[in-house]
């Protein structure tokens, strides 16, 4: 089946027009398949695998807030002007396990710079993720920003060893190739999303950073509190691996736009092609955009948002452990909960 400009040609030689006649603009949104095709839509085997890159992106992102609690000695976060919840120093509590002393006598401070390091570099990259989506692909931005990250993951256990200064460049760095997923993740979308399913299937799989967190923390708990690949690394090595792992699948079964799969059926490119717009590069309206009153008025509400959650993202698992007094697993499920 080859193309033309004005639709594709089928075997017979016969063309079938793709574009949309002036009369029936309205009607672009409104553009249904004509039939319904064999096995799961290419489109939404992009969105499967989308959905597990969030699961990943979101578990290299937190795996490191319960981990600390394993890594640091207590000690080092005893406040003498904070008292610790009194109920759960009862050590005739059958819930009662003793405390994972930690290998490293990092302060609170030390600690806040690791944990908000991440961030540090997630604000650098952000901005241009979208652009090197455009330039690149947004199949290899946004894989190769989960994969980047998840072998820096793998590098965590060794970088906290050697200095802390290390580990904090290499969250850094994390986050600096993680923060391109987002954007790169939107311009796919654009690209395989008819209109009448962007409300549905983008947010379906964005849902991937929620099951992240809610799988993670329980897990990484769990690790730490093991002896496997000893003990609080193999949160590190555990999620690195799965990510890599992601990514070979991502490599094999997504494709940047339906005009480079090879294997999706010719219904779903026809669907597809004729109902999602064609994108027009023009400049970006800058005037316009700085004085749009209510773009401000989603701006101020998502830092708020993010500024909170983010924090709790961050630093419950500390609370728990220190205020609370909570052991390594009940940590991890009362933070996924």
């Amino acid at each position: 089946m080859d193309s033309s400009d004005h639709g594709l040609i089928n075997n017979d030689g016969m063309q079938i027009p793709l574009l949309v006649n002036e009369e029936d603009k309205d009607d672009d949104y409104r553009i249904e398949p004509l039939s319904k095709a064999r096995g799961i839509p290419a489109r939404y085997v992009v969105a499967i695998w989308a959905f597990l890159g969030f699961v990943c992106l979101y578990s290299l992102r937190v795996n490191l807030s319960v981990a600390i609690v394993a890594m640091t000695n207590p000690q080092s976060t005893k406040n003498e002007s904070v008292e610790a919840c009194p109920s759960m120093d009862n050590s005739n509590s059958s819930s009662f396990q003793p405390y994972i002393y930690g290998e490293f006598d990092w302060t609170p401070k030390t600690q806040g710079f690791i944990l908000g390091s991440f961030f540090y570099g997630y604000v650098l990259t952000q901005v241009i993720g979208g652009i090197l989506a455009e330039r690149f692909g947004a199949k290899w931005i946004f894989g190769g920003s989960i994969f980047i990250a998840g072998i820096l993951t793998l590098l965590t256990p060794l970088a906290a060893r050697l200095h802390v200064n290390l580990l904090i460049a290499i969250r850094l760095l994390i986050g600096a190739f993680e923060a391109p997923a987002f954007p790169s993740a939107t311009a796919l979308w654009g690209r395989w999303i008819p209109p009448l399913e962007r409300s549905i299937i983008p947010p379906i799989a964005s849902t991937g950073k929620e099951i992240g967190i809610i799988i993670t923390t329980p897990l990484v708990s769990q690790l730490c509190a093991s002896t496997f690949l000893g003990g609080w690394p193999s949160a590190f090595y555990v999620f690195g691996i799965l990510s890599c792992l992601w990514f070979i699948g991502w490599a094999f079964y997504a494709y940047n736009s339906p005009s480079e799969h090879p294997h999706i059926t010719y219904e779903e490119k026809l669907y597809l092609l004729r109902s999602i717009p064609k994108q027009k590069k023009s400049p970006t309206p800058w005037y316009d955009i700085i004085t749009c009153v209510p773009l401000y008025g989603i701006a101020i509400q998502h830092i708020c948002t993010n500024f909170v959650f983010y924090i709790l993202l961050t630093s419950l698992p500390t609370y728990f452990s220190t205020i609370l007094r909570f052991n390594l697993k009940q940590n991890g499920i009362m933070f996924a909960i």
